[in-house]
């Protein structure tokens, strides 16, 4: 369970525990001593000035990419509408029959008469057989995509059930990609292990176009995942070292927005090659592009003075003076005080307090829930039936208007109650699906799905919730670790989605498409209604200590509470 703590590196988490009402005053706030720290510097090297919008615009990449890679798997592993191939030669069956075939999913029907030797005439002799015969090739329907790797390799019928191993495989290749970059970056540093991700996945991501088979299609996807998750986690991580803390939380939400961006276009990518192989390929170029940019880059401040490396560190934080075109006080870069790790417990502490272990484990539940339903709806999408694109395209770009509403309901009606109207607005939204797919036809189509979509954007929602809960709900000294291990729970629940997706094409009639949203709705509804448990953090400072995280009532009493939050409605209304 230790290894979990890993999952997202100490620096990571800064962007999500400024996402408190009070972090970002916290941050701001100058120490009675001589030192001065990076939150306080940067502001006064320009801000969000040319430098930093320069490097925003060049995360995008990883971004993007490692966007369309979350998803590939659905358009990679996309199984169409089959049957049978019907022989074209019947010289190799029964000559004594005539050799009338009809074809099923998975199955090949031979039928036929034949003569019987009978010395009454007044029986019938001919009898008529229908012969099971076993089914080798399939025609596939080419008007979603023209080739997957499920049509190209047969992966139907009894086969079916690797396109789940091979979708569980990648996701844990994510998990893994969460540990072994995230402890990577804090040994060698965020540019180069950002820049051997990328190279990881610009490798990966072409062999894994040309795998010959499925074994090795598996693996290489599993080194995708790895790949695809550390340039998520190094591009958020340096997207938030190189600004101050009153633009984290913005920022943290504009690269939210490009990887549903990247989801929208992967679409548009499938509508115009059809061909899963040239998808891959097409998704992978941008990353050579960022390769190079390996003289442009620069090594996060933050990290150097971590390592006692000032003097890069200086020498970086003047280049971004220069480059937003500012004059920075000389006596403040002199000033500069070494980062210091802040100490931790181990998160077994949140497990000797009751209160604590039953927060910590409704806080697991949400997370485990939440990856399961987010990644599952996409799973599920080819289930749903209607436009195979206009549903993903839809389930990507609800995103969007989520991610900015979300900014304000958190501030504005508290983060337990929107958490629970999310979860709860989307779970009921996939159970309710079960009403217009086994009492309606094509011609509600459209109304499924709105459910789906509406089911997405509650787990959309809900994702930006349980950021900022599990951020300030978990005390400082284990808040690091107990956000990676929730994190953990969220990869677990996306590793199962895809057995879950699955029984929507093993049921009984029309009810197995509704199987798999039955399940992600009841699993949604259940972690919300759990989430009432957990005390409501708006309005109070972040709990440094076990104690103080007990009592939520001690930290709201605050003298300070009340200018505080009028300062941070203040910083959301400009």
């Amino acid at each position: 369970m230790y290894l979990l703590w890993g999952l997202i590196p100490a620096d990571y988490t800064v962007g999500i525990e400024h996402r408190g009402n009070f972090a970002f005053k916290a941050a701001l706030t100058k120490s009675n001593s001589t030192m001065v720290n990076l939150d306080e510097l940067i502001p006064k090297l320009g801000g969000f000035g040319y430098y930093q919008k320069r490097l925003y615009i060049l995360l995008t990449v990883p971004i993007a990419v490692a966007g369309m890679f979350m998803i590939m798997m659905v358009f990679a592993l996309y199984t169409p509408n089959h049957s049978c191939k019907r022989p074209h030669d019947s010289s190799s069956f029964n000559d004594s029959r005539s050799g009338r075939f009809t074809a099923s999913e998975c199955t090949l029907r031979q039928e036929g008469d034949e003569q019987l030797n009978s010395s009454n005439a007044s029986l019938s002799n001919i009898s008529r057989h229908i012969t099971p015969l076993p089914c080798s090739e399939w025609d596939y329907d080419d008007d979603v995509f023209k080739k997957t790797f499920t049509t190209t390799h047969n992966l139907v019928c009894q086969e079916s059930l690797k396109i789940s191993h091979a979708q569980m495989i990648f996701y844990f290749g994510v998990v893994i990609g969460d540990i072994l970059f995230g402890q990577l970056s804090d040994l060698i540093g965020r540019k180069k292990t950002l820049i051997i991700a990328m190279f990881i996945l610009l490798v990966s991501g072409l062999s894994g176009s040309f795998s010959p088979e499925y074994y090795s299609f598996v693996v290489i996807q599993f080194v995708v995942g790895t790949a695809c998750k550390g340039c998520l986690v190094l591009a958020f991580v340096m997207g938030f070292e190189f600004v101050g803390p009153d633009m984290r939380v913005w920022l943290g939400q504009a690269l939210n927005i490009i990887f549903a961006l990247a989801l929208c276009s992967l679409c548009g990518l499938g509508i115009l090659i059809k061909d899963w192989q040239y998808i891959q390929i097409t998704c992978t170029i941008p990353t050579v592009l960022f390769i190079l940019l390996w003289f442009v880059l620069d090594e996060s401040p933050r990290w150097l003075l971590s390592k006692g490396r000032t003097e890069e560190a200086k020498s970086v934080l003047l280049k971004i003076a220069r480059t937003n075109k500012v004059t920075p006080d000389g006596n403040l870069l002199q000033q500069l005080e070494h980062e210091k790790s802040t100490h931790t417990e181990k998160i077994s502490s949140l497990f000797k307090n009751r209160t604590l272990a039953i927060r910590t484990l409704v806080v697991f539940f949400n997370w485990f829930g939440l990856g399961m339903t987010y990644y599952g709806v996409f799973l599920h999408a080819e289930n749903l039936g209607g436009n195979f694109y206009l549903a993903i395209f839809l389930l990507s770009v609800i995103e969007i208007p989520i991610l900015l509403v979300n900014l304000y309901l958190l501030n504005k009606f508290g983060r337990r109650r929107v958490h629970c109207l999310t979860m709860m607005t989307g779970g009921l939204a996939c159970i309710c699906s079960i009403f217009p797919v086994i009492f309606g036809g094509e011609e509600l189509q459209p109304l499924i799905l709105a459910l789906a979509v509406i089911g997405k954007m509650g787990a959309s929602g809900a994702f930006g919730s349980i950021y900022v809960i599990s951020g300030e709900v978990f005390p400082t000294i284990v808040r690091n670790g107990a956000v990676g291990a929730s994190s953990s729970f969220a990869r677990i629940g996306s590793m199962l989605a895809p057995y879950i997706a699955k029984l929507g094409t093993v049921g009984v009639g029309s009810y197995g498409k509704a199987i798999p949203l039955i399940v992600f709705g009841a699993c949604s509804i259940t972690a919300g209604l759990f989430a009432l448990l957990l005390p409501e953090t708006m309005g109070c400072r972040l709990p440094d200590t076990i104690e103080e995280a007990v009592d939520f009532k001690l930290l709201r009493e605050d003298p300070n509470t009340e200018s505080e939050t009028e300062e941070l409605r203040s910083m959301i209304e400009n």
